[in-house]
């Protein structure tokens, strides 16, 4: 593996899927997030909004997108190079983030369709992430 280039694509992708976020949270997600983030407790929304809250999320989706490079260049010998491979990374990750994103819903905070909005939308930026990622990432 070529370390180098895992973490130039990976930060590439990582770029991806912070514009793919963004859109999401601010424009397909956003409203009904923050209505749901106030009926548990009002100050959550305005701290989702802080300085604090937006520059950890921009950092975790860049180190997101060098865990998937990563991931896919880990799959490469046995899967091969391109976008199927690319999507099966992105599918691992999402997996486990929805799991992970699981317990927002099971403890109540947030609504099942919520949920399932944010995470239909988590697949498709991480799968596009990828998709650049991959076909950037070369040995």
């Amino acid at each position: 593996m070529n370390r180098q280039k895992i973490v130039v694509a990976g930060l590439v992708a990582g770029l991806v899927l912070n514009v793919l976020d963004f859109v999401t949270y601010w424009y397909v997600v956003g409203d009904a997030l923050k209505a749901a983030m106030d009926a548990v407790n009002p100050s959550l929304s305005a701290a989702m909004l802080s300085t604090h809250a937006m520059v950890t999320g921009i950092v975790m989706d860049f180190l997101l997108g060098i865990i998937l490079v990563w991931l896919y260049a880990a799959m490469r010998p046995r899967y091969g190079a391109g976008p199927r491979n690319a999507l099966m990374a992105a599918f691992f990750v999402w997996l486990v983030s929805a799991f992970a994103y699981s317990i927002l819903h099971t403890m109540g905070m947030m609504s099942m369709h919520l949920w399932l909005l944010m995470v239909c939308m988590s697949l498709i930026a991480l799968g596009i992430s990828a998709l650049v990622g991959g076909k950037l990432y070369s040995e």
